[in-house]
């Protein structure tokens, strides 16, 4: 968190043009959908919340970092946009309660990301969707099965090392 904290000033500035080519390609994998309710995951200096604004009614950033936040807020003033302070791995939020999750940037394999999946697996409604990118460790798709996410994931290669994911929650 403390990095993330020290990382804010300059995060846009070192990393918007990355973001964006993943945003795009995020967009483009939910095609036409709309969603009334979307959580952007580990969401930094809220980059992607004017683009999720045209697709999604409300969006509710959600990052560890304060100071990212603090970023987001300074760039976005709409009502339509929440920004709430938490970890992933713990979302504040009640079962089966948005349409969407956006987690762009934010997955790494290992234990934080099965405990972040299954949280996402958990919040959103039944047909909703998690829409996400991750380091492939060894050049493998990482499993989302597990964590509560359906079989049928549909995966886009961003780079050598770094995959695009749509995923519907598992029917429970």
């Amino acid at each position: 968190m403390e990095w993330y904290d020290k990382l804010a000033n300059g995060y846009d500035e070192l990393y918007a043009a990355e973001q964006s080519l993943k945003y795009d390609a995020a967009l483009k994998a939910v095609a036409s959908r709309r969603f009334g309710t979307a959580v952007d995951a580990g969401c930094g200096t809220g980059l992607f919340h004017h683009r999720l604004r045209v697709i999604c009614d409300f969006v509710l950033g959600v990052d560890v970092s304060r100071e990212m936040l603090v970023r987001a807020r300074t760039r976005s003033r709409d009502p339509s946009v929440s920004l709430v302070r938490a970890d992933c791995s713990t979302l504040p939020l009640r079962d089966c309660i948005v349409d969407c999750v956006f987690a762009i940037s934010l997955l790494k394999t290992g234990a934080v990301m099965a405990k972040q999946l299954a949280e996402m697996s958990r919040v959103i409604q039944r047909g909703g969707i998690v829409v996400g990118t991750m380091f492939r460790e060894g050049g493998e798709k990482p499993v989302l099965v597990g964590e509560g996410l359906g079989s049928d994931a549909k995966w886009w290669n961003l780079s050598a090392r770094e995959v695009l994911f749509l995923a519907r929650r598992a029917m429970l």
